[in-house]
């Protein structure tokens, strides 16, 4: 429990530490044009105005269920599924010891890139190229990567700010 907590809290770290930054740079690339005006933190819940109408800038990730929906629609199934599987072909394990699934996902993979297993760099070679594939679908048609993301925010971020995701 105390690896998995570690763990948790070196992923938490990382992912507020670039979460902060990546929002620092994007909102310094908009600050650059000169139709926008910085707020630099000065109003609550408004980064920066753009003639005059005001934004809240958020920064999110590609969500994760959003992935497992489309990895299911292209008939790849569930990815923690499909990892077990390989793995216990190659006979490769990993003690669950209350891990969540994502952490174990994560460790099972990692197992999988060290193994020297053809069959390991295949399976991982093909689930990389269909994430790329669904990431590239969601850039080219980002209606339905829009419409997951309103319905599924969480309430800290549904109100009426004007934003940019």
């Amino acid at each position: 429990m105390k690896k998995d907590l570690n763990y948790s809290l070196e992923g938490y770290t990382l992912n507020s530490w670039y979460n902060h930054w990546s929002s620092i740079l994007i909102e310094d690339i908009f600050k650059q044009h000169k139709k926008v005006l910085p707020t630099v933190g000065l109003i609550k819940k408004i980064d920066f105005f753009i003639e005059r109408i005001p934004f809240d800038l958020k920064v999110t990730y590609f969500p994760e269920e959003f992935m497992k929906e489309k990895l299911k629609e292209k008939n790849f199934g569930i990815e923690l599924t499909r990892v077990k599987q390989i793995c216990k072909k190659l006979s490769i394990e990993v003690k669950k010891e209350n891990k969540s699934d994502r952490v174990l996902n994560i460790q099972l993979q990692e197992l999988l890139k060290e193994n020297d297993s053809k069959e390991a760099k295949q399976f991982l070679n093909e689930l990389n190229e269909l994430k790329k594939e669904i990431i590239e679908e969601a850039i080219n048609n980002p209606e339905e990567l829009i419409k997951f993301l309103y319905e599924k925010q969480g309430e800290r971020r549904f109100d009426a700010s004007n934003r940019f995701f």
